[in-house]
């Protein structure tokens, strides 16, 4: 899977939970900073992303704090290469 439909994928769930049409997020947008959005909402639309890829994030994942559209491309990325296996 290329990084920019993963990149599309996590920017649809963000627009979803918060709101935001996807053209004003950016490729490198900062979930608290740049977007406004809350813990609560970063959450909600992580758990978009990971139920549209079919993804069960490790212990490891988890406790990753994941703060922009990049870090959230880059962990659906390693996600999908463990599942890949």
């Amino acid at each position: 899977m290329n990084t920019d439909h993963i990149r599309l994928r996590v920017k649809e769930a963000v627009s979803l939970v918060s709101g935001i049409t996807i053209d004003k997020i950016a490729d490198d947008a900062r979930f608290a900073e740049d977007l406004g959005l809350d813990s609560l909402s970063v959450i909600e639309s992580l758990v978009v992303v990971e139920r549209e890829f079919r993804l069960q994030p490790k212990g490891e994942d988890v406790e990753v704090q994941i703060k922009s559209i990049d870090e959230a491309v880059r962990l659906v990325q390693v996600q999908l290469s463990r599942k890949a296996g």
